[in-house]
Parts: C-alpha cells; sequence; structure tokens
C-alpha cells in the first residue's frame, strides 16, 4: 500500500513539475526578447536644439522602407530596401548591446537612451549636452 502512495506522489509531483515548463509559444518580453523578436523600421525621427524645441521630422521614401533586424548574438543587420537614398547605399552590419538596467541603447558603441521600448515601439534618443535626436521604431 505504501508503494502505491509513492508512486502516488512521484506522479502527482511530475505532473506539477512538467505544468511549471515554460510553453515554447510564450514570447520573451525581456528587453532582448522585444528587440530580438522582430525586425525594426523607423516611423519618425527628431532633432531637439539647446533651447530644447524638438522639430519632427517623416522618413522619407528610401528611408521608411529600410529595416534593422537585432540578433541575439549582438549583432544587427540594416537592409535597405529598395528603394535606394544614394546609388552606392547597401546594407549595413554591426554591433549592438543593452545595459542591464535596460535603460541605455548601444549601436556600434554609440550609446542612446531608451525611451520606450515595447511590443510595438522602440524610442531612443542620442543627447549632446541639452540637445539631441530622437528616433522611434514600429516593427517591420
Amino acid at each position: 500500500m505504501k508503494s502505491i502512495s509513492y508512486l502516488s506522489l512521484i506522479l502527482t509531483f511530475l505532473l506539477v513539475l512538467a505544468s511549471c515548463k515554460k510553453d515554447s509559444n510564450e514570447k520573451d518580453l525581456t528587453p532582448n526578447g522585444i528587440l530580438t523578436s522582430h525586425g525594426w523600421k523607423i516611423s519618425s525621427y527628431s532633432q531637439i536644439d539647446l533651447n530644447l524645441k524638438e522639430t519632427i521630422y517623416t522618413p522619407t521614401s528610401c528611408e521608411s522602407d529600410d529595416y534593422t533586424i537585432f540578433k541575439s548574438d549582438d549583432t544587427y543587420k540594416l537592409s535597405r530596401g529598395s528603394i535606394k537614398c544614394t546609388q552606392s547605399e547597401t546594407d549595413k552590419t554591426g554591433t549592438w548591446s543593452l545595459s542591464d538596467d535596460g535603460k541605455t541603447f548601444s549601436l556600434d558603441g554609440l550609446s542612446y537612451s531608451i525611451l520606450t521600448l515595447e511590443t510595438t515601439t522602440f524610442v531612443i534618443k542620442y543627447s549632446i549636452g541639452a540637445a539631441g535626436f530622437k528616433y522611434s521604431y514600429i516593427p517591420n
């Protein structure tokens, strides 16, 4: 009778353990997981002057068909779309990283403050004193 109780206990433990296993279809909502989950294309960019006046620009057609893929090995590929801004424009590769606290994004050694990082929006700012540039991205 004791062996049946032990068997029941072991089976119950295994069932509980199996139910705690992460579903492979679940999305990784960590900052790294969000960045690497799909490609990103620019939706707007802006320049912030020394008086903190922000001028927002809409990407041109040759910019709006470009997209960047951030890979989990900390490399990225900027794919130029079919509309080229110049004849010599080519795809670009490089490296990226996130700070441990998820507040700083680095691209080829340049550091940007992360203003928003969600599954549908990625906004970063490159600061030069009080002035700077802000880039907004959406999923490709």
